[in-house]
């Protein structure tokens, strides 16, 4: 097949020739295809390239061109459009010589190289010891290896010194591959090597890997330095290859225009004999750094930062101006939010922040403010913190504070006063007696303290008997002091309401706290908070103007009306962040908010311009004031007219009068100051009636068209042609997999209009569904509509008798309750009640869907799958507030829930399966696949108890009853496996009385932590544990004959003494009660073995909770002989290989007791000591066989496991490696409620066996380990008792537990152990 490039050039090869003379041989294209395919590197273009060329000359398909330079251009064209490489290029050249064989050429001598290495490599030292290195040619492997000494000597030494380098390869257009690696390496870390390029070779067909080198001749140019290469669009080949590696390597910063795109070896070939050549790449990068497959090749390597060429050495040295500027910027940002950003609970965070902050990238100051600026917005997420790059000769603004006038400034003449006070305040009085007050500036509180007698006889008093007032703040740009504005505002709150706190400052340089509080002492009277205040505002408005203005909206104290104000807080300094040298100006300028300005509510004020309510131009805000104000005269109507009306109207009277109250208490508080039309209006109240009532079906809206109420009865009886057509736009209908119904329909219609459609609906409809054996009803984009077919949908799922009780409406415009049932009888067949149905709602369910839904859900007749409704009502009443375009939408009628008699929660219905909307669909087709298999799960489950449960006949019979239970309630209505677990589970227990019997649910990967299983046995030790745990009993054998003489000492003491100490010590700590008992515990847990120390006070202890092994109870020299020696021993059962294996290496490390201990108290209850739940019962026999004497074996137990069929005796072991305890030495066992499995058989053989003496709690009452079952098909496993214990019928422990001998709490159970063994030893004379 021909290859797309190959079909492109040939089409561009035969258009190009149309209208020239027959003159072109086509054997030169055949001759040039030739060339292509033997030395372009790019051989997988060309596929199919040669056959095509020779198909085409012999069908006559290439025409010919007579002119051989227009032909060459023809051929140019087409080959590079083709192969999408511009560096082919085909020349005519009569002119060139044939060239001659090439005979080899001496080797340069060293002063050659020398002479030619001063024209091609050019270093200096810049200001600022930036080194500067310009390479015109990439030297190759040979030259450096003979030169490179004299390079390094008189180039490569001067510059390892600077700080920051600048490669400059502008003028690069040639060089040798194998120079690559050698310039790179210099400028790469030596920790490792690294792949850098591979090269492609056509005519070798080879291709050779470039790493860095592992050792270089010299020193390696720092890693954290600075390099900056130059490149230009003359800069080609090799050169290339160095920058876009570079580049990629993040080693260097590319700066300059984009490189020409050349290739690392371009040769001129001749075609065939003609006298045409073409310039072929017979070589290719393949960069292992880009990771994209990209090249430079064709393309050219992109800079970094671009710049004309003739600018690109001075961009550079800007960069690394810029870098070497940047941490003490960093250093010197931090230090000044630490000492004034106001925000000091932040600053530790920012501070943190910064001191991480990552410059490496930063090439620019636009940059670095960009970069800067995100991160101090992510911690304070304060806009007014930021940092800018300063525009062309912006100077920083000095910190100095502007001059304040106080009232020292101002003369004494109180004409002067009067005459300032004209020129200051405008006042008139606008028809409608509308006050109106402007004044351009903020004055010092001092000022206003002098100037007052003459404000209020000129300006106040004149408008004290206005019913409104607007103040025009368009032309004031605030001032130095924003002193007076409390004063200002105090004007305009009730002073009987007692002193008010306006706002909060927090000044960082003086760390000074001040509450602006209103003004206790005012010169006139005050307009008070009663009558409507309006400001207008421009962007002109700014600092103390801004403030007042944004205080009297934030205190609901006035309506603001006009543009967004300045923005310019005086609550900021700017500081000169980054001085790159003298004279040079500002790099950076940052903006720090030095004061924290708190409102009235704890909201901080971040700055920003404030936004009007009424959002007009500032030319225009006077005459909208007014019109707002005329809205607001009668906006108390409108919102009085509300209450009333939910009083009159709303389904709830008690929260009805609840939400009147609300209204009208906002009202007089000044609360909708902030509404200025009838949209905003209706939106607050909507807000407020909804926040209040909880019912989102109640709200307010404008229109200017009076709508008609929502469910209003058609005026006529569709034709068949409207039944069709609704039937079809109101239900999709479907039968899904598994005879699985789905119906759809996104509107409730009217009962009339659904009897009058009855027959084309059980056609078209509900004749698909009725038979199916499931059914999903999709109300997710049902928003509800008529109400009164509810009764008629819902009495389909149910049988004709008994008739449900659905729900009863109580509408409050009648006061009367009514109560709605499924019908006696329906057309067609009923769906029933047996059969599963599934709803799908979401949060676009509403109104009468809701009452469905809610009906279907709480009679338990459906599973809801979905998103919670928004909640709603049946029916609702549109009603115009007065003669406005507002018309409130209030419920009137409410459902009651048939269970409780309650109203339905008015905020929504929750499913009983709470999913995404999109996802409701396939989980309830989950669901009606579980449930179909949950006969065959209870089958399974039943037929794996019967055939393996340790009691065949129990077994048996609850395996039976099991199966049969799938028709019950529980099961239907399962709705995941988690549910399924839990319900089969508690049959179980009921059916068998046996705890253990249990199924849970959970991941197959998470099996073993399955609560309530237990693996059959542990893994049997390393042998480099066992050998570990050799070696620690010999280590405690050792500390045994070190402790001896300590032991002697001890046993000397008074007898009185040891008694003592043995009777406050032993109760509290649980401890050995005789110094001379030594236990040496190995304590195998996980995979380390460790020894622990032991306390001497009259007895060695462990200070471990858990262990899996303790044994190797030793008594040291015998004490005085009224004492008895009496060991504590603590164990969890473990295999019998692990209990036997040990024991060998620890009898056979040599050390042997000088005597045996007189009794033994075997801990198998959990407090102080540990837990002892069982484990497996392998290790008994061993264990029990260590308690009697050798001779005669003793049959210990009988075990029955049911799925063999097999009875297994346990006897005592003839052979033991140490040494017996023996049978007539006393055996005390401690026990608790928690004592369970193997421990608990243990005990019970003891104790049935006359051996042991049991003491503390009846044991749990486990089993035997149980065995676990996978349920195929589904993530339930089924934990079986599966063998039991069988010598003794009415002595058995399984399931109720080992009575003690000795009832005691497990605290108290050592205690009085040791008493019995000493009242037994020590019987009284």
């Amino acid at each position: 097949m021909v290859g797309r490039p190959c079909h492109l050039l040939l089409i561009a090869l035969a258009l190009s020739g149309i209208g020239t003379e027959d003159v072109f041989q086509p054997a030169l294209v055949l001759d040039m295809a030739k060339l292509l395919l033997d030395n372009y590197c790019f051989p997988e273009n060309l596929v199919g390239m040669q056959e095509a060329i020779e198909q085409a000359v012999k069908n006559g398909e290439i025409l010919d061109i007579s002119d051989p330079s227009l032909l060459a251009s023809v051929l140019t064209a087409g080959v590079q459009g083709a192969l999408n490489d511009p560096r082919l290029v085909i020349s005519y050249e009569p002119w060139a010589p044939v060239a001659p064989k090439q005979e080899t050429e001496a080797a340069p001598t060293s002063e050659q190289l020398l002479e030619l290495i001063q024209h091609v490599v050019k270093s200096e030292v810049l200001d600022g010891n930036v080194g500067y290195l310009r390479i015109d040619y990439i030297i190759g492997q040979e030259t450096v290896q003979r030169i490179g000494a004299f390079l390094i000597e008189k180039v490569w030494r001067t510059l390892m010194e600077t700080s920051a380098l600048v490669l400059d390869l502008r003028y690069a257009t040639g060089g040798k591959v194998s120079g690559i690696p050698f310039l790179i390496s210099y400028l790469h870390h030596g920790d490792q090597v690294l792949h850098v390029d591979t090269v492609y070779n056509r005519l070798s067909n080879s291709t050779t890997e470039i790493w860095t080198l592992p050792k270089v001749l010299g020193t390696r140019y720092g890693k954290d330095k600075d390099v900056v290469l130059l490149i230009s669009r003359h800069t080609t080949g090799v050169a290339e290859a160095v920058a876009y590696i570079l580049k990629h390597m993040h080693r260097a910063i590319i700066v300059g225009e984009r490189s020409a795109g050349g290739s690392l070896d371009i040769q001129k070939l001749q075609i065939g004999a003609s006298q045409f050549y073409m310039k072929i790449p017979v070589s290719r990068s393949v960069s292992p750094l880009s990771g994209s497959g990209q090249t430079w090749e064709g393309s050219g390597v992109v800079p970094s930062t671009a710049a004309p060429a003739e600018r690109a050495l001075e961009e550079a040295l800007a960069i690394l101006a810029l870098r070497k500027a940047v941490p003490s910027a960093l250093d010197q940002l931090m230090s000044i939010l630490r000492n004034n950003y106001s925000m000091a609970d932040r600053v530790p965070s920012l501070l943190h922040h910064l001191a991480s902050f990552d410059h490496s990238s930063i090439l620019s100051a636009t940059d670095l403010a960009s970069k800067l600026n995100t991160e101090l917005q992510a911690v304070s997420e304060d806009p007014r913190l930021s940092l800018r790059v300063p525009t062309a000769g912006e100077t920083v603004p000095r910190p100095a504070e502007q001059p304040v006038a106080t009232a020292t400034n101002l003369p004494g003449n109180e004409q002067f006063l009067q005459a300032l006070v004209d020129t200051v305040f405008k006042v008139s009085v606008l028809p409608g007696n509308v006050g109106y007050l402007r004044f351009d500036e903020f004055a010092d509180a001092s000022v206003l303290d002098k100037l007052g007698p003459h404000i209020v006889r000129q300006v106040w008093e004149p408008l004290q008997s206005t019913d409104s007032l607007i103040v025009d703040l368009r032309y004031n740009p605030g001032g130095a002091s924003s002193s007076a504005v409390p004063i200002v505002l105090s004007y305009f709150q009730d002073p009987s309401a007692g002193p008010m706190r306006f706002f909060t400052t927090y000044d960082r340089r003086t760390n000074y706290t001040q509450d602006h509080n209103s003004w206790p002492e005012m010169i006139g009277k005050p307009y008070g908070a009663l009558r409507g205040v309006y400001l207008l505002t421009s962007h002109h408005t700014a600092t103390a103007a801004e403030e007042f203005a944004y205080l009297m909206q934030s205190l609901g104290r006035a309506t603001l009306v006009g543009e967004i104000t300045a923005g310019s807080l005086s609550h900021t300094h700017t500081f000169c962040l980054m001085q790159l040298s003298e004279g040079a100006g500002c790099g950076l300028l940052l903006n720090v908010p030095i004061i924290s300005f708190i409102d009235n509510h704890g909201d901080y004020w971040l700055g920003g311009g404030v936004v009007p309510d009424a959002i007009v131009l500032a030319d225009e805000a006077l005459e909208k004031a007014q019109e707002v104000l005329e809205f607001h005269k009668g906006m108390g109507a409108l919102v009085e007219g509300v209450g009333q009306l939910l009083e009159a109207h709303y389904a709830i009277p008690e929260m009805a009068k609840r939400v009147s109250g609300m209204l009208s208490s906002k009202l007089a508080q000044g609360g909708y100051h902030t509404v200025v039309d009838f949209e905003t209006l209706a939106s607050q109240l909507t807000s407020d009636l909804q926040e209040a009532s909880g019912d989102h079906q109640l709200h307010i809206f404008h229109s200017h068209v009076e709508p008609s109420p929502e469910e209003q009865a058609p005026n006529k009886t569709p034709t068949p042609e409207e039944l069709s057509y609704i039937i079809e736009a109101l239900f999709k209908v479907d039968v899904l997999p598994g005879n699985v119904g789905y119906l759809r329909f996104d509107m409730m219609a009217e009962a009339e209009t659904v009897k009058a459609i009855g027959p084309q609906l059980l056609h078209m409809v509900w004749e698909k569904l009725v038979d199916t054996s499931a059914m999903i009803v999709d109300m997710r984009y049902n928003t509800g509509s008529y109400s009164n077919a509810v009764p008629i949908f819902c009495s389909y799922f149910f049988d004709a008798e008994p008739q449900q009780h659905l729900y009863t409406i109580f509408d409050r415009s009648t006061s009367h309750s009514m109560e709605v049932w499924t019908l006696p009888k329906v057309s067609g067949k009923r769906y029933g009640s047996a059969k599963d149905l599934f709803i799908l709602i979401s949060h676009m369910s509403g109104s009468a869907a809701e009452t469905f839904t809610r009906s279907m859900k709480d009679l338990h007749r459906a599973t809801v799958i979905g998103e919670p409704t928004v909640g709603g009502s049946l029916s609702a009443g549109i009603y115009r507030l007065g003669s406005s375009p507002l018309y409130a939408s209030i419920p009137s009628q409410v459902v009651l829930s048939p269970l409780t008699g309650k109203v339905w929660s008015l905020s929504g219905l929750e499913p009983h399966i709470t999913t995404q909307t999109t996802e409701a669909l396939a989980s309830a087709q989950n669901i009606i696949g579980l449930r179909a298999k949950v006969p065959g799960v209870l089958q399974t489950v039943g037929k794996l108890i019967a055939d393996n449960y340790a009691f065949a006949d129990l077994g048996a019979e609850a395996g039976a009853k099991l199966a049969d239970l799938a028709h019950k309630d529980t099961y239907r209505r399962i709705n995941s496996e988690a549910e399924l677990a839990e319900a089969v589970a508690a049959d179980l227990q009921a059916l068998s009385g046996d705890v253990h019997l249990k199924i849970v649910h959970g991941p197959e990967h998470l099996r073993e932590r399955i609560p309530g299983s237990l693996p059959m046995q542990p893994p049997t030790p390393s042998r480099r544990l066992l050998k570990k745990a050799a070696a620690a009993i010999e280590e405690a054998a050792a500390a045994a004959k070190e402790a001896a003489p300590a032991l002697e000492e001890a046993a000397a003491a008074p007898e009185e003494a040891a008694t003592a100490s043995s009777t406050s010590t032993g109760a509290s700590t649980g401890a050995c009660s005789h110094p001379h008992l030594l236990l040496c515990s190995l304590l195998l847990q996980g995979k380390r073995l460790k020894r622990r120390r032991f306390c001497l006070r009259r007895h060695f202890c462990l200070r471990r909770r858990f262990c899996r092994l303790r044994g190797l109870l030793y008594r040291l020299p015998p004490p005085p002989a009224t004492s008895a020696a009496i060991g504590p021993s603590k164990a969890r059962f473990s295999s019998r290989e692990l209990l036997a294996t040990p024991s060998r290496r620890g009898v056979s490390a040599g050390y042997k007791p000088p005597s045996e201990p007189i009794s033994v108290i075997s801990t198998l209850y959990g407090n102080f000591f540990g837990y002892n739940v069982g484990g497996p019962t392998s290790s008994i026999a061993t264990l029990c066989s260590y308690f009697f004497d050798e001779g005669h074996p003793i049959l210990l137990d009988k075990v029955y496991n049911r799925p063999n069929n097999t009875t297994t005796d346990i006897w005592t072991h003839s052979h033991l490696k140490g040494v017996r305890y023996g049978f007539q030495k006393g055996l005390v066992l401690l026990t608790s409620s928690v004592t369970a499995g193997a421990a608990e058989e243990f005990v019970s053989i003891m104790k049935r066996l006359s051996r042991a003496f049991v003491v503390g709690q009846r044991t749990s009452g486990g089993c035997h380990p149980p065995q676990m079952y996978h349920v195929d098909g589904t993530d339930l496993y089924v934990t079986i008792p599966t063998s039991r214990s069988v010598l003794s019928v009415d002595g058995t422990w399984e399931g109720v537990g080992v009575i003690p001998h000795l009832a005691v709490p497990p605290e108290a159970a050592l205690v009085r152990a040791k008493e019995t063994l000493r009242a037994h030893l020590h019987p009284p004379s």
